[in-house]
């Protein structure tokens, strides 16, 4: 009986895991590349302090990521996503409440 309830479970967790979203940053010499993977949506954009919070439109490689790049980008930045028309924000290490009521993730290449 014990054994039922642990596959359960562990069906259960497996199929949570599978719909997370998935988002890293990654540093190289010409900048950065960030990508975030996402199921099941039609257009992803990345919205930043960098260029004065204008989205700029994710492209989907063949691991079904979105990926932006930002060339030369060595300091802080504030930023969040737009999933389809709406506000997103994943799983980030450091965020700040902003001006309207809601939170924006942090990059800081230091931390």
């Amino acid at each position: 009986m014990k054994y039922k309830h642990y596959v359960s479970f562990l069906l259960l967790l497996a199929s949570l895991l599978i719909g997370c979203t998935s988002h890293r940053i990654e540093k190289n010499t010409q900048g950065l590349k960030i990508f975030l993977k996402q199921e099941n949506i039609v257009k992803l954009e990345f919205v930043s302090s960098i260029n004065q919070f204008v989205p700029l439109t994710l492209k989907k490689n063949d691991n079904a990521e979105w990926i932006v790049k930002i060339p030369g980008k060595k300091t802080p930045f504030r930023y969040f996503y737009i999933r389809d028309g709406n506000f997103f924000l994943p799983d980030c290490k450091l965020k700040e409440k902003d001006d309207f009521g809601s939170e924006n993730c942090i990059y800081d290449p230091e931390k």
